[in-house]
């Protein structure tokens, strides 16, 4: 929460909670408000690197895309096993197998309705092709 308080420009964080020990562990970061140390934010950098590469689309699921695909497809789940198969190997993808063939990535069309609808105009159609190919696989 500091890291991002401490962002330019961020003038609200939201904090999901779940129960009152959450909102007094949030009261408290935000009450006792500080920068992070150089040291702290070379830390938080670390870190985003070392998970930065098993994931190959940053998809943060808003579902944006999800009213404007015509094929109706649940692209962040989709792209979910997307980033396992990057990460892990093409066979993680077996479990779409088990989706209807109108809800699995070869039912995308290709149109980008996805993209221009997504806040970090993640290339969704191509992930759908690349996705396509390796259940092809099977």
């Amino acid at each position: 929460m500091r890291f991002v308080m401490g962002l330019p420009n961020v003038q609200v964080v939201l904090s999901g909670m779940n129960d009152l020990a959450q909102v007094r562990d949030n009261v408290k970061t935000f009450t006792e408000r500080g920068e992070l140390t150089e040291g702290e934010r070379e830390l938080v950098k670390r870190a985003a690197a070392l998970l930065r590469p098993d994931v190959a689309l940053p998809c943060t699921a808003c579902q944006y895309c999800c009213p404007n695909c015509p094929a109706e497809l649940d692209i962040p789940t989709l792209l979910v096993s997307y980033n396992d198969a990057k990460a892990d190997a093409s066979w993680r993808l077996v479990n779409l197998l088990g989706l209807p063939e109108e809800k699995r990535p070869s039912a995308c069309i290709g149109c980008g309705n996805c993209t221009a609808h997504c806040l970090q105009s993640l290339p969704v159609p191509d992930a759908m092709r690349e996705m396509a190919e390796m259940l092809n696989q099977f």
